[in-house]
Parts: structure tokens; C-alpha cells; sequence
């Protein structure tokens, strides 16, 4: 902890000409969805997904869809110099960032989360990725 204490400061001293600072705070869990079933539909690349209603997918994603960005342009880069590029998507949430990923080019990804109701979300979004 003494480490990741002392390279916070570090990167603190760096940013503070520019107004910026990194502050810790407590993880938020998920808890605020766990109350209601209301669950949304957002399009993401080629795959439409559902989020619970109260997340910051939508807002994230847009409405309408915006491009897909520079995530999807770095998977196509990196393709095409790696022919067997596969991904590995730790912290895979609803499983946004592995639909924009199958967008752009076809490849194997490792979706893991540890929240089991957000799982629930990722299991039913990436099936249809796997057509």
C-alpha cells in the first residue's frame, strides 16, 4: 500500500499544474440496481445489449449509437499486425466492451466479472456474439 500511496502523490505532483488530482474512494457497489427489474436495451456496434436501467450505459454509449471509437480502431489495427490476437476483458461488466470489440473484428475474448448480478447481464449480452 506504501507504494501505490507514494505513486499517487508522484502523479499528483505531476498533474496539480493542470488542476487535476487522483483521490481514492470506496468501490460503490452495485446495490442500487439490485432493487428493481427495470432493464433497458442500448445498441452497441452490431449488438444490441440490456442494462439495468438506472446504469450509466446509455449515457455512455449515446443515444442515438455514437461510433465505436478508438477501442474498436486499436482491435483492427492490432489485428492486422497479430493475425492471432485474442483479448482478455477483466472487469467485463454488462459486456459493452466486448460487443465493440466483436464489431470491429472477429476474435476470441475472455469476458471475466465477479459481480453476480451484473454476470447475469454479461452471460445474456455475449451469446450473441457467439452466433
Amino acid at each position: 500500500m506504501a507504494f501505490l500511496h507514494r505513486t499517487r502523490l508522484f502523479v499528483n505532483d505531476l498533474l496539480s499544474p493542470f488542476g487535476f488530482a487522483i483521490n481514492r474512494v470506496e468501490k460503490q457497489p452495485w446495490k442500487c440496481f439490485r432493487t428493481t427489474q427495470a432493464v433497458v436495451n442500448i445498441q452497441v456496434g452490431l449488438y444490441s445489449i440490456q442494462v439495468p436501467s438506472e446504469s450509466q450505459f446509455s449515457v455512455l454509449h449515446g443515444h442515438p449509437p455514437r461510433p465505436l471509437g478508438p477501442l474498436a480502431s486499436l482491435t483492427s489495427l492490432i489485428k492486422k499486425k497479430f493475425s492471432f490476437l485474442a483479448v482478455v476483458d477483466i472487469g467485463a461488466n454488462v459486456g459493452d466492451t466486448a460487443c465493440i470489440i466483436k464489431t470491429a473484428e472477429e476474435v476470441p475474448i475472455l469476458c471475466v466479472e465477479g459481480d453476480e448480478y451484473v454476470f447475469g447481464f454479461l452471460q445474456k449480452n455475449i451469446a450473441q456474439c457467439a452466433k
